[in-house]
């Protein structure tokens, strides 16, 4: 007897429904600017991945799906936070010089 996948990878992979229902649905809370993404680190004189931008990447509370995912995949309403707040996406406040 076949034992059961817990990530039954091919269901999630054969066709792009998933992943554009990711896409789609996918929240990140991020409360700061986009400035605050990056910085700059005059020893290396490269700009580098920001601290508190780490910290919230790390913490999976950060990372929510909108309700209409789940009608979608439900079985993933156990394994994933939803989120009932729209949020305003702004556009890029960094620009190009």
């Amino acid at each position: 007897m076949r034992d059961r996948l817990v990530f039954e990878h091919e269901k999630y992979t054969r066709t792009g429904e998933f992943s554009a229902a990711f896409v789609e649905h996918f929240d990140f809370h991020w409360p700061y600017s986009d400035r605050e993404i990056f910085v700059y680190n005059p020893v290396t004189n490269r700009y580098e991945v920001s601290r508190i931008f780490l910290e919230y990447a790390y913490n999976f509370k950060n990372w929510t799906m909108r309700p209409t995912f789940f009608k979608k995949f439900p079985e993933m309403q156990y394994d994933i936070a939803a989120t009932e707040e729209t949020l305003d996406f702004h556009q890029a406040s960094w620009t190009m010089n």
